[in-house]
Formats: C-alpha cells, sequence, structure tokens
C-alpha cells in the first residue's frame, strides 16, 4: 500500500517518525511534512507567499521532505507537486501529541490535513493521543495492526476522514475501541504577558459543557480508543428546514 504521513507537529516530531517506522515494514511511505511546529493553524494553506521544500534523509526507507507551509498544504502541495499527482492509497495525519476531540478539530492541523486528503476523495486518518503519553509505539501497531479495517469503514467519496484518539500509550489501560460522535468542549484559556515577545497563550480543556455518552469527549474519558468521522459539510439542515423560504 502507498501511504502519505502528514502532521502539524513537525517533520522531526517523534509521532509521525514513529509511525513511519512502524509502517515501512510492510508499505511504501512518504512523509511530507512541516518544518516546524504548526498546531492550530487549522485548514489554513499557503495563498501569499512561496512555499518550498526539500527532501531529507530522516527515516530509512520512507520517501521524506521537508515543507516550508501548513499541514494542509503538505497534503495539497504534497500531493500535486511533490508527489507530481501521485495519489497514495490513504493519507494518515499524526501522530499528534495531544488529542483532537470535540471542538477540538476546529483548530487542529492535524484533522484538517487529513481533511484535505477527503477533498481529494482519498481515504483519510487523523492520529492523535494523550498528550501525558511517553511513548507513541502503542499508537502506531494499533494503526498498522487495523489500518486495513479503518479503511474499509471510510465511506467512499464522501469528504470524510476519521478522527482517532488514543486515551493511553500501554495496551492494558485501553478499554477498547468506540466509534462515536463528536462532542463539544472548550478550554480555560487566558493570555499571560510573557516578555518584550508579548503574550503567550495559557490553557487546560474543562468539561463543563453537556456531551452524550456516545460522543469522544465522554468515551475517552473511560480510556475508550474513539472513531469518529469528520467531514466538510457546513450545512445545518435542521435550520435550513426551519426557515427554508424565508427571504428579506
Amino acid at each position: 500500500m502507498n501511504i502519505l504521513l502528514v502532521n502539524d507537529d513537525s517533520i522531526y516530531a517523534p509521532g509521525i517518525i514513529t509511525l513511519a517506522n512502524v509502517l515501512k515494514k510492510e508499505h511504501r511511505v512518504f512523509v511530507i511534512a512541516p518544518e516546524q511546529q504548526m498546531s492550530g493553524t487549522s485548514h489554513s494553506i499557503t495563498f501569499y507567499g512561496y512555499l518550498n521544500y526539500e527532501k531529507l534523509d530522516i527515516i530509512e526507507g520512507c520517501e521524506c521532505y521537508i515543507l516550508k507551509g501548513t499541514p494542509s498544504d503538505c497534503t495539497k502541495f504534497g500531493i500535486d507537486v511533490i508527489l507530481n499527482g501521485f495519489r497514495p492509497d490513504v493519507v494518515i495525519s499524526g501522530i499528534n501529541k495531544g488529542y483532537n476531540i470535540g471542538t477540538d478539530i476546529l483548530y487542529s492541523g492535524t484533522v484538517n490535513a487529513a481533511l484535505e486528503g477527503a477533498i481529494f476523495q482519498i481515504k483519510s486518518i487523523a492520529v492523535s493521543q494523550n498528550y501525558h503519553c511517553e511513548s507513541f509505539e502503542f499508537a502506531a501497531k494499533y494503526i498498522r495492526k487495523n489500518l486495513t479495517s479503518l479503511m474499509d469503514i471510510i465511506p467512499e467519496k464522501d469528504y470524510v476522514c476519521l478522527n482517532v484518539n488514543i486515551p493511553s500509550d500501554k495496551e492494558e489501560d485501553i478499554k477498547g475501541t468506540q466509534l462515536v460522535k463528536v462532542g463539544v468542549n472548550r478550554y480555560a484559556d487566558y493570555y499571560e504577558y510573557v516578555d518584550e515577545r508579548g503574550y503567550a497563550i495559557q490553557g487546560n480543556p474543562i468539561s463543563d459543557l453537556p456531551n452524550e455518552e456516545d460522543t469522544d469527549v465522554e468515551a475517552i474519558k473511560k480510556k475508550y480508543i474513539t472513531l469518529s468521522f469528520v467531514k466538510t459539510e457546513f450545512n445545518d439542515y435542521k435550520a435550513y428546514e426551519k426557515y427554508k423560504g424565508f427571504t428579506l
């Protein structure tokens, strides 16, 4: 299988390096990742300015490229230019250090780099794990073991990616895997003045918003690996049907 790996933590991040080393044993792996940490860049792409890339010998047995661009650039520019239009069988984004559950997906460069793959109508998977995990080995082996099954449940040509979140790097801590809906969460953010460079954001997730039991926000608390479908569908059909015909 031909696999394109991207991320938002940079090409030097241990998550993507671990995943590449695990997957290369059975697959052909291309790695295209940002030059620097790009968390929180959502689905931004480079409209103004220039994109530059360089081939690196960073992971033996993989074709690796560093890109001065965003995570979504890594997918879009990566397929169109670096791979010269070659379409991989799957785009995998991650493994991200830190969950991408609930409202996180709005900000996440990891999830949106996978969504860019879905826009290409290529099966795409975003993978994230608990920020406090020490190792990415379990998550990488989980993806390798279940890759075909995960790809099988992604709808064909429906602009959908699969968002995977893993609560622990120890198999004995995991209760199982659940297919769940995306929930809602928010952060207790504040901005702290550091020095002449400016302010830095400080924040922690808080869970005072109600969520149904079958959501990623709730399932991850119970130590389940969560699978959620995320798509480029912004219509609110309930509101549309309610107000259809409205004019001013």
